[in-house]
């Protein structure tokens, strides 16, 4: 007789649940690889006394590096190719990759001097930015050794793009916290922020009130995070009397030109209107019977220039004792009074 194990019972649950992870595993391991990147190459720029079967021979090593990475080698037409490595800003180069309906663009640079190979890749992105730099110097090497390093250049390249296509960031803190975050004229935010950024150079400005205004020129690297901490300086204290100089001298200029206006119609009042003055307009003396009723405007006018030009002087007074006795400049500002007397206003002091 068998003697009853306890344990038997729950074989079945534990295969049910061995079958759910390897399931879980499974779906896991089957998410969609990630699509591969659309580059092309362009025509090697090449100096140096370097034969075209060589240039042939290094390109082709190229290729085949680059064709078998995870990336996707499109064929275009050398022309395509050329115009692209030709163009001396990203403007220019974004075009040509945008045309070859790729994301990046690989300029590869044979020199040749005497038995010295120097190599670079230059990789660049969309939107025609310089993304990586890849140099190699082989000295006194063969050409089978010049395309072994320019492989090994190649295979390098994929590790480049995938940095590249990932987000950057920068995290951005102030002391003191909550100053406005300008990229370029736009207002992105309030300190602390993260803030994704395209790779390129940005100009970065803080603005606080009560502190001095930042700029910054900041680099972003494709694919990197980083953090910047600035510190802002309190702004210095602004000079009250240069208020009270500006505002006084406004008011001079306001007063006197409204007083030259009070004047012109002080001096137009009664005077023919010469522009409806015939036929049934004129009285048997052959006088205009329309004229102008311009006193009480050109007398308002003066009275407010009067206020004017006596404001003015005052906060210029005042301005001129602030500048000379900043200490004191509240007692001026108290001491200083406009007011009405029997010739109109008067300062008192």
């Amino acid at each position: 007789m068998i003697p009853w194990i306890p344990w038997i019972p729950w074989i079945p649950w534990i295969r049910q649940l061995v079958a759910c992870a390897v399931a879980g595993l499974v779906l896991l391991g089957s998410s969609p690889a990630r699509a591969a990147e659309p580059i092309f190459i362009a025509p090697a720029r090449t100096q140096g006394e370097l034969a075209k079967p060589a240039r042939e021979q290094l390109e082709t090593r190229l290729r085949e590096v680059v064709r078998k990475s995870e990336l996707e080698l499109l064929e275009v037409s050398n022309e395509l190719g050329r115009r692209a490595a030709a163009c001396e800003d990203d403007r220019c180069r974004a075009l040509q990759i945008a045309k070859a309906g790729a994301n990046f663009l690989l300029v590869p640079e044979i020199t040749l001097d005497d038995k010295d190979y120097r190599l670079s890749l230059t990789l660049y992105a969309a939107n025609g930015a310089k993304t990586a730099l890849l140099e190699e110097t082989c000295s006194l090497c063969g050409l089978a050794e010049a395309a072994d390093l320019l492989a090994d250049l190649g295979a390098r390249i994929g590790r480049k793009v995938d940095v590249a296509t990932r987000a950057s960031s920068v995290a951005v803190r102030s002391d003191p916290l909550g100053a406005k975050i300008f990229v370029g004229n736009k207002l992105v935010g309030i300190t602390p922020l993260e803030l994704p950024l395209d790779p390129g150079i940005h100009m970065l400005r803080l603005e606080l009130d009560g502190y001095i205004g930042l700029a910054r020129k900041l680099e972003v690297v494709a694919g990197e995070s980083s953090t910047l901490e600035l510190g802002l300086q309190p702004a210095p204290p602004k000079d009250p009397s240069k208020i009270f100089m500006g505002v006084g001298w406004a008011a001079l200029a306001l007063g006197v030109g409204t007083a030259a206006g009070g004047a012109t119609l002080m001096i137009l009042d009664q005077r023919p209107i010469t522009s409806d003055c015939s036929g049934a307009n004129l009285d048997p003396a052959g006088h205009c019977r329309w004229r102008y009723d311009t006193l009480e405007g050109g007398i308002g006018l003066a009275a407010g220039a009067a206020v004017l030009v006596a404001t003015g002087v005052a906060l210029l007074v005042v301005g001129q004792r602030k500048r000379a006795h900043p200490s004191n400049s509240s007692r001026t500002a108290r001491a200083i009074r406009i007011e009405p007397s029997w010739s109109g206003l008067s300062l008192r002091f």
